[in-house]
Order: C-alpha cells, then sequence, then structure tokens
C-alpha cells in the first residue's frame, strides 16, 4: 500500500481510500459470519424451528398471563423475541401459532399484522370495542370466521358488534368454541346468534353479560361444558321456567352452570311437572344462582337431577315466603341422597358454618366436604330478606334446612354475626336437643307428616348430637342473654363428656361486653 503525503497526487489518496474502504467490507463481512457461527454454537440456538417456536409460544403466554399497568392494556413484549437476530426473527414470523392470539388493546395496525401472519391457525381474539377499532375487526374477521376459535368482546352496545355478531351462527364459524359477549348498558342480541334448528355446535365455553336473549331459540349445545348468564339489573322481559329448563336439557355435557340476577315467570302453564321432566346433567360439578327469587330458585331446582359431584351455591331473596330457607329442603335432599349413594360410607360434610349478615340482611349456611385443600364449599345457600319482622324466623328457617343435610360426621361447627334474639331464643336446640340425626327442625304445621323433629317451643329429649364434632364456634353475635346460652352450652358439653365425646376447640366472642358470669363459665372448662 503506497503512503500517502503531502506532495502525493490526489488520484493517489482516492484509489488508496477505495481499497481501505474494500476491506472493511470484506472485514465486516467476515465478521458477520463468524458472528452467526459462534452464535450457532450456543446451545439454545441449536434447537430446531419446531422446538424453537413452542419456547417463544410459552414466553408470549406468560406476557399474556401477566397483569396490565397504566391502563396500557397486556404488554406485547414477547415480540421481542423476533429483535434478537436474523434466526429468531426468521422462524418467529414463520410460526402462526405465534400471532394467532389478538387483543384488541394491541392497535389496529398489529391487529392486521398479526392475523396476517397467523395465517391458517385457529384465531383466538379478545378486548373491548370502540369506535376507533371496531372498524377494523368489522372488515377483517368476515374473511377470517372460519378459523375462529375464541371471541370474547365487551362493548358499549355498540351497532358494529351486533353485525359481527350476526355472522356468527354454527355454520359459519365452525371451529367456535368460546364466545364471551359482555355489554353496558344491557342490549338484546341479533337472533341469529342461536338460531334454533341448527346443530353440531363446537361451542365449549358461553359467557352473557346484560345480553337479552331468546332461549326458546337457542340451538343445541351438545358439547358446551360452561354457561354463564348474568346482568346487572332485573331483565325487562322474563323468560319461562319451560324455556331455560328447554335450553338445559340440550346441554348434556354441561359441567359449570351459573345463573345470576336472572328473573324469570314461574307461572308456565306450558311446564311440566318435575317428576316428568327434568334436567339431568351427569357431568355438572358447579351450580351457582345469585340474586333470583326464593320461588324463582326453587322452581328450577326442582327439575334438576344432581350429580354426585356436585357443588351448589344459591343466594336468593325472600320476598315475604312463609317457609324460608326451608322450601329448599326436597332439592337439597335430592343432592343429599346423591352424595349419600356417590360415597357410601365416607364422610360427606365435616365443616359447617352459619352466618347472618345483617348489612343485607342475609343468611348463609356453606359446608365443607372432607380433605378440602382449596377451602371450596361443597354447598352455599343464602337467602336475603327484603324485611325481617320477627327475627326469630331466622334461625327457624336455616335449622329447617339443615335437617335435609348429612350432618352425621360433621367436626367443626361455626355460628356467626347472627342477631342475639336468634341465639338466645334456642335457635341453637338443634344443635344440642336432637331426637334424631335426620331430621332436626319442622314446622308446626307439619308435625304430623311423620317426619320426626323438633317444634318450636317443645322439649325434645336431650341426645348426643355431632358424635365426632370436635370444634365449637360462636362468634360475633349479639348476645344478650348469654346466661341462657352458656347454661345450654354447659349441659351440652358436660353430657359429651360423659359419654367420651369431648370437644377439641370451643370459642366463644360477643359484640358486647362480657360479662363476668362468662368467665366463671371459662374457668370451669
Amino acid at each position: 500500500m503506497f503512503q500517502i503525503t503531502t506532495f502525493s497526487s490526489q488520484m493517489a489518496a482516492q484509489n488508496l481510500k477505495a481499497q481501505i474502504d474494500q476491506q472493511i467490507t470484506a472485514l465486516d463481512d467476515a465478521a458477520r459470519i463468524l458472528k452467526r457461527q459462534h452464535n450457532s454454537l450456543i446451545p439454545i440456538a441449536r434447537l430446531v424451528p419446531e422446538v424453537l417456536c413452542h419456547v417463544f409460544e410459552y414466553v408470549r403466554t406468560a406476557y399474556l398471563h401477566a397483569k396490565s399497568y397504566g391502563g396500557r392494556g397486556i404488554t406485547m413484549r414477547w415480540v421481542w423475541v423476533s429483535y434478537v437476530c436474523s434466526g429468531w426473527r426468521s422462524i418467529a414470523l414463520g410460526c402462526p401459532r405465534l400471532w394467532n392470539t389478538i387483543d384488541m388493546s394491541y392497535g389496529n395496525t398489529w391487529v392486521r399484522e398479526m392475523i396476517t401472519h397467523s395465517r391458517g391457525s385457529p384465531l383466538y381474539i379478545t378486548g373491548s370495542l370502540y369506535e376507533s377499532n371496531v372498524e377494523t375487526l368489522q372488515s377483517l374477521l368476515p374473511r377470517h370466521i372460519a378459523r375462529l376459535r375464541k371471541l370474547s368482546l365487551s362493548s358499549r352496545s355498540h351497532p358494529g358488534l351486533f353485525q359481527l355478531l350476526d355472522e356468527l351462527p354454527a355454520s359459519s364459524a365452525p371451529l367456535l368454541e368460546h364466545l364471551s359477549i359482555t355489554l353496558s348498558p344491557a342490549h338484546s342480541l341479533p337472533t341469529n346468534v342461536f338460531s334454533s334448528g341448527k346443530s353440531g355446535s363446537q361451542l365449549q365455553q358461553l359467557s352473557l353479560h346484560n345480553c337479552f336473549f331468546r332461549w326458546d331459540l337457542m340451538m343445541p349445545m351438545p358439547v358446551l361444558t360452561s354457561l354463564h348468564v348474568s346482568y346487572d339489573s332485573p331483565m325487562a322481559v322474563k323468560p319461562r321456567v319451560g324455556q331455560i329448563v328447554a335450553a338445559l336439557e340440550c346441554m348434556p355435557h354441561l359441567e359449570v352452570l351459573e345463573l345470576m340476577c336472572i328473573q324469570f315467570s314461574i307461572m308456565d302453564d306450558g311446564l311440566k311437572r318435575p317428576d316428568q321432566r327434568t334436567v339431568h346433567l351427569p357431568y355438572l360439578t358447579f351450580l351457582r344462582i345469585l340474586d333470583s327469587s326464593l320461588d324463582e330458585c326453587c322452581k328450577l331446582l326442582d327439575h334438576f337431577t344432581f350429580s354426585q359431584a356436585t357443588r351448589l351455591e344459591l343466594e336468593c331473596t325472600n320476598a315475604g315466603a312463609l317457609r324460608g330457607l326451608s322450601r329448599l329442603i326436597p332439592s337439597l335432599e335430592r343432592w343429599a341422597n346423591r352424595k349419600h349413594h356417590a360415597r357410601g360410607m365416607d364422610p360427606i360434610v365435616t365443616k359447617m358454618e352459619c352466618s347472618f349478615l345483617a348489612y343485607r340482611p342475609q343468611q348463609v349456611l356453606t359446608l365443607w366436604a372432607p380433605h378440602t385443600i382449596d377451602e371450596t364449599p361443597l354447598l352455599s345457600p343464602g337467602l336475603s330478606y327484603m324485611e325481617i319482622d320477627d327475627e326469630e324466623t331466622v334461625g327457624s328457617d336455616m335449622a329447617a334446612l339443615m335437617s335435609a343435610l348429612p350432618l352425621e360426621n360433621l367436626e367443626e361447627l361455626r355460628i356467626r354475626c347472627f342477631p342475639g334474639v336468634v341465639v338466645d331464643s334456642g335457635w341453637l336446640r338443634p344443635f344440642m336437643l336432637l331426637s334424631t340425626l335426620v331430621f332436626q327442625f319442622c314446622m308446626e304445621e307439619e308435625e304430623d307428616s311423620g317426619q320426626e323433629g323438633i317444634v318450636p317451643g317443645s322439649k325434645a329429649p336431650f341426645t348426643l348430637s355431632y358424635p365426632v364434632l370436635s370444634c365449637l364456634e360462636i362468634a360475633e353475635c349479639n348476645l344478650q342473654n348469654g346466661e341462657e346460652l352458656l347454661e345450654a352450652l354447659n349441659d351440652f358439653l358436660l353430657e359429651r363428656f360423659e359419654h367420651g365425646y369431648g370437644i377439641r376447640s370451643l370459642q366463644l366472642s360477643s359484640n358486647v361486653p362480657i360479662q363476668q358470669s362468662w368467665w366463671s363459665f371459662c374457668n370451669i372448662w
């Protein structure tokens, strides 16, 4: 290479500069090749593209499950895997499954790109619809509706959403397995969404919030496993019980059924008797009915034959009903009989909690099965009173309901937040003075029905109830006349100790000052 000096010609300098540029280019190319060869020696780089695609999908799934912060929606940091190197970018862009889970919060540009790169893979679309993005989905989804696997959208009753839903019959969306629609305020869905007469739907999960629809026009859903229908306010047009029953009969594989704030007409002349027309759901594991009247709840439950694995959660309102929770006894007896038949001699219920929520007001009875690791209740019926004229009926309702429950293996009993008049008026008698373990309480008008139990005001013989009971807790109750309660507890515990049935744990607490006599009682034990 020539030495360039002050006296060298301009031509010589330019030639030398060109040679240097050529060498730099060659070295850059060589360095790029060496770096690629170096990176190829890293263990993760030796993975075949199919395995690396699965790794990228796991990264995406981790970010999809992460909570969003600052109102920015779901983070898209998982796309950074395509920024690492050209090899990863090529593999990422060539993996359709990496782009088929789309949230509308990504923005219109990303939604278009992801639908394009997802190619023929099933589509999972979620998010909220606004004026800014509804046109994008309207223009893209009809062309790809045949590969739609999940659609979960919320909207303020935008017309564009209803146009999309009108194109979602089973014939045009054969792969659709999950459909979730949330509207605010409530609005009617297009009748074509669940057109009657269509069958073969692959829909497995259906969730509708504030969506008015015709139960009698629902198509058969033979593989549906989860149905959730809820409303924020009472419905304007009430469906008939027979329509709901007929729709549920066409969902034989239902596992989860949740009905919230659904009001329906119980005056149904065309409805068959429960013994003639029942809803048999052999795979049902969880049934929840919330914010319905007691009449509606009982009317619907009359048509169910429960699975041996069914868990119940009921929360009903009582507007002047005479018998209260005891009206659920026929349904709960069928539920308990299925449990007995399934478990044989094994314990069914080992823990129970009775609570009264005065601020609603509401009474709740919760049961737990043995060895319940996740503390999921087996049964949780609740009754909300519009007005309570006689607080003694609160305890009577609860005691009557318990007559249908399998409590012979009860180990833990908790009583919380009941009014003082309830506890002090002898409501605890079903726990301490049982004539049998099957019938613990009956109303006066049922005295001649052949059932044995305790009639209010009567003196039942003292027997040992709940022989395996080891924990008794009475907490947060207004025990104004606590001495009567303590005397009953004293007799109850003495009798148990004499027969060798002690209680390992006894806890009493009150929201009124503890009297001196309470402390003397504690000293005895």
